[in-house]
């Protein structure tokens, strides 16, 4: 059941509709802007079914739940490398499934070094924000060493969600980011911010 709901549900279900501008079915929350106020939250959009019937996301169930099992998935990914991991090792991630692990390797064992590919667009800021889980996720794609995106785009729209959600600066710096404002502990960093 953990892995339909991270997999079938968190992932296919919101990962990837949102990264590819499908935003009309995100659940309504109470940390998703509204222009009409608070909204009753355990609405979606669209309901509370999605286009796939096998997977419900209201917020007081499916989609919460949803959440939850994508971060223990994650975590059980950080569990298994970290058995097998050395120090200074190289780790690399794949794709929106495993967005939190960078974060949660660094935690474990901040030597090991960290690299993450994004195989779908990366959406816009105006598109991103609209996941209630959105800091969290940058935080722990932040904790590695080396991001890849398809294209440029991709990662401006990254940087630019970076600045405005996480109040820091980032910038493109020989194509690599410059951050100036260090991670806590609880997102893998050295606990400095």
């Amino acid at each position: 059941e953990e892995a339909r709901l991270h997999y079938a549900g968190f992932c296919n279900d919101v990962l990837w509709p949102l990264f590819h501008y499908v935003v009309s079915r995100m659940p309504a929350t109470p940390h998703t802007p509204h222009r009409s106020g608070p909204q009753d939250p355990s609405r979606t959009l669209l309901g509370t079914r999605t286009c796939r019937p096998d997977i419900k996301t209201d917020l007081r169930s499916g989609f919460h739940a949803q959440w939850e099992a994508y971060q223990a998935v994650n975590g059980h990914f950080a569990a298994a490398v970290a058995r097998v991991a050395r120090p200074n090792d190289l780790v690399w991630v794949h794709d929106y499934h495993l967005m939190l692990l960078p974060g949660l390797l660094r935690a474990r064992q901040p030597r090991l070094r960290i690299g993450w590919f994004l195989h779908t667009p990366f959406p816009s800021l105006e598109v991103f924000r609209t996941l209630p889980m959105r800091k969290e996720i940058l935080s722990g794609l932040l904790a590695a060493d080396l991001l890849g995106f398809h294209i440029y785009d991709y990662s401006r729209h990254f940087l630019h969600a970076c600045t405005q959600l996480m109040g820091s600066e980032l910038s493109l710096e020989s194509r690599g980011i410059a951050w100036d404002m260090p991670l806590p502990a609880a997102g893998g960093g050295g606990g400095g911010g």
